[in-house]
């Protein structure tokens, strides 16, 4: 074949930017295989999505955002339809609404005031994962290095690497964790991902700090009685309970959302 011939493939921006970050997406469901990773990837990359849906897709799915913690039905659905193969089901949930949340948009649990709460927090992740996936379409080859949440405080700013690959972050910090002390309000609003709160443990004669993962607390504060300390296997003190339950009281409420349906 004459060289001049020859013509390079060209694959566009924004199909490298959705087949990275779908393929982080799946990666972030611990339950899914690399065959399942691969699976779920090859359907969402098949579909003509628009900007639009395909952000509401990670919203959704990622493990990494606070919406995708708590959509625990279209999540676990999602998982089922990948394992199962089954691409039109696959194709379905992906193409939903963000009424699939349904721990969210069909909880009659939740107080009005609750619910505008958590839908803030969601259209504002929305609008920064749809800014943050069309700024990746725009960032120079070899494009994008990694799709990730969050970045932290020292790493605030967008910063290209000596090899030219790109971080692309949603948020300038993470909200990584809350303090809950006997006095006081917690001091972020946003959902973390670990907690840390003062327990106080009977036969102690001072309390306890402990760091747990979100999940795991409303998880015990949903369904256990007592709620159990996720790192001791204990109780909670009656402090401990009363401060994470008026901080949790919607996450909870979402939660028994999942498991009652």
């Amino acid at each position: 074949m004459n060289r001049s011939s020859r013509t390079a493939k060209v694959v566009p921006a924004k199909f490298v930017v959705r087949m990275r970050v779908t393929e982080q997406i799946f990666k972030s469901h611990p339950e899914l295989t690399e065959e399942d990773v691969r699976f779920g990837a090859d359907v969402v990359l098949s579909q003509d999505m628009s900007d639009q849906q395909f952000a509401m897709f990670v919203l959704l799915a990622s493990r990494y955002t606070n919406t995708g913690r708590f959509a625990l039905t279209y999540n676990e659905d999602l998982n089922d339809a990948v394992k199962n193969r089954d691409r039109q089901m696959v194709s379905n949930i992906i193409n939903s609404s963000k009424e699939s949340f349904v721990e969210l948009f069909d909880n009659p649990d939740l107080t009005g005031a609750e619910k505008e709460t958590v839908e803030k927090m969601m259209n504002r992740e929305y609008l920064a994962i749809f800014n943050t996936l069309k700024m990746g379409e725009e960032v120079s080859l070899p494009m994008l290095q990694e799709f990730i949440p969050c970045k932290k405080s020292i790493e605030a700013q967008n910063v290209q690497t000596g090899s030219g690959m790109h971080s692309i972050a949603l948020y300038g910090n993470c909200y990584d964790d809350v303090c809950l002390a006997e006095s006081g309000e917690p001091v972020l609003h946003e959902i973390p991902e670990k907690v840390y709160t003062i327990d106080m443990p009977k036969d102690f004669l001072s309390p306890i700090i402990h760091c747990f993962y979100i999940m795991d607390v409303v998880k015990t504060l949903s369904i256990d009685n007592p709620p159990l300390n996720p790192e001791t296997n204990q109780p909670f003190s009656e402090l401990a309970l009363d401060l994470l339950r008026k901080k949790y009281s919607k996450e909870v409420k979402m939660y028994r959302r999942y498991i009652e349906q």
